[in-house]
């Protein structure tokens, strides 16, 4: 490729590393990053890490499913960052590798297939921090810049292939795989509509289906494994939305995460820029002479039209999916810009400037809200170290009233924590879904060895006789009451937090302090 005129320009230079610097701020203002499922995921990486440690008594609760399951890419890029630092600074560098990889891949995939129209790729950084990334689908959203890097090299490379450019671009889909099954759906697609319209030969095609065979028999053997095991695909979950609340939905279950401030600024200005987008799409047909002709003319036109379409037929949830259509969005964004451009120097520099200053106030708000987010966090975990180590605990979640969220619920799962700074066992973790996890529970249904609260039952006698603690995370009289009565007795407490102990399972009391 030729040089890039856009790329040698300094000024662009130097925002680009200043946005990307400025990214990354947010995921570095807390200890703790405050992504719902983000606990689960971590829990696996450190139960991995200490296994066959006597310290801790994970083998005792769980036990090794070795497949490679679609659902692993960030697991296995923080264990072995894990290797090296802690497990949280790990995890925050495997977020910080996405926050940088994501405008990387999208200039990349810019360059490749516009390059005289780059300013759109500024977008990605409003898409940086959305809702899949804070609810802890942290393997999709690694997937979605492995896409397009993938789709992108295989671009640059394809007329020129090699042995080693075949096996990179193989184990470039095999991580895209690991990502998210989704991600690896769409890259499927993506490289089909490029060689359907630059070959329109079946060989073509075939020679991209070989590209392919060693995912998809990874994907086959995942396929047997849940029919075979006790899955944890909930069949009867279909849930789809109408087409007035696709509408409205699109950005907002996208971008309304921490803060629906923040979510605003993300989608105000692509609100405002669906004028040009119409604009764009009347003048490129008028020059392709028609509707029909400007597609086949160009790929990335068809990739936008064709996942927005999917986007709105897509259910919402599905199999214990959640925000499946919702998925769709940053690839719809990123094929939109990759197929029209911003005409007009003063409108390019109007839009850059939108961007950036959105960009940079959502930095900022983000930053502030995961701090607050993270000092709440400190509370909910504050008394592992003085918990017995490797003690069963059951977590009552009661609703928190807390700064707005969004979409999104950082409290969900940091119970978790207390299994990873002490060991033991909740009953409540990600190794219930048997299917999709490296390590999963030695008992299924999990509810025969870690009992539920049902406060209607009034089961609290029977969680005396099974766990060391019950955690209650939020203030209901009810629930103090009916633990008291099954002789547990209030040991800790801070904020929102409560910790009781069982006196059946630990008989010499020993008092918690704060």
């Amino acid at each position: 490729m030729t040089a890039i005129p856009f790329l040698r320009s300094r000024l662009h230079r130097i925002l680009i590393a200043s946005l990307m610097a400025a990214s990354l701020v947010p995921i570095w203002s807390s200890t703790y990053f405050p992504s719902q499922n983000g606990p689960w995921h971590l829990l696996m990486i450190q139960m991995l890490h200490q296994y066959n440690n006597p310290a801790f008594n994970y083998s005792e609760f769980y036990t090794p499913s070795v497949h490679a399951i679609p659902h692993l890419a960030h697991t296995l890029l923080v264990y072995a960052l894990a290797f090296v630092f802690p497990l949280l600074v790990a995890h925050k560098i495997a977020i910080s590798i996405y926050a940088l990889l994501l405008p990387v891949s999208v200039f990349w995939l810019l360059a490749t297939v516009n390059p005289t129209r780059m300013a759109p790729g500024y977008v990605s950084f409003l898409l940086i921090y959305n809702v899949p990334l804070f609810r802890g689908y942290h393997d999709f959203v690694l997937g979605i810049p492995l896409v397009l890097l993938t789709l992108t090299y295989w671009l640059r490379t394809r007329e020129r292939m090699t042995a080693w450019r075949v096996v990179a671009v193989i184990v470039m889909i095999v991580c895209v795989y690991l990502s998210h099954v989704f991600n690896f759906l769409v890259l499927g697609l993506a490289m089909l509509v490029y060689t359907l319209h630059d070959k329109r030969s079946v060989r073509a095609v075939g020679h991209l289906a070989l590209l392919f065979t060693p995912a998809l028999l990874l994907l086959v053997e995942f396929l047997i494994m849940n029919f075979r095991q006790e899955a944890w695909l909930d069949t009867s979950e279909l849930v789809f939305v109408s087409p007035p609340a696709a509408v409205e939905g699109f950005f907002r279950r996208f971008f309304e995460t921490m803060s629906r401030t923040a979510g605003f600024l993300a989608y105000g200005p692509l609100l405002l820029g669906t004028p040009l987008v119409y604009r764009g799409l009347r003048r490129y047909y008028r020059r392709a002479g028609g509707v029909l002709s400007g597609m086949v003319a160009n790929p990335a036109l068809i990739l936008f039209l064709a996942c927005l379409v999917l986007y709105f037929i897509t259910p919402y949830k599905l199999f214990g999916w959640h925000y499946v259509n919702v998925r769709f969005v940053p690839y719809v964004i990123v094929f939109c810009v990759a197929s029209l451009s911003v005409n007009g120097h003063v409108v390019r520099r109007a839009f850059i400037a939108t961007i950036a200053v959105a960009s940079l106030g959502i930095y900022g708000i983000l930053s502030m809200q995961i701090a607050r987010t993270g000092e709440r966090i400190g509370e909910y975990v504050s008394a592992a170290n003085s918990l017995r180590p490797n003690s069963v605990m059951l977590p009552v979640n009661v609703e928190v009233t807390d700064d707005d969220n969004g979409e999104v619920y950082p409290y969900a799962h940091v119970y978790d924590y207390y299994q990873i700074l002490r060991g033991g066992a909740n009953g409540r973790g990600i190794a219930r879904f048997n299917t999709i996890t490296p390590l999963v529970y030695r008992t299924y249904p999990v509810s025969r060895r870690f009992p539920g609260w049902d406060p209607y039952r009034r089961n609290a006698t029977r969680l005396a006789a099974v766990y060391d603690y019950v955690l209650v995370w939020g203030w209901d009289p009810f629930i103090t009451l009916q633990l008291r009565d099954a002789k547990f007795a209030l040991v800790y407490e801070k904020g929102d937090l409560r910790v009781f102990e069982s006196r059946q399972r630990n008989p010499q009391h020993v008092a918690l302090h704060d």
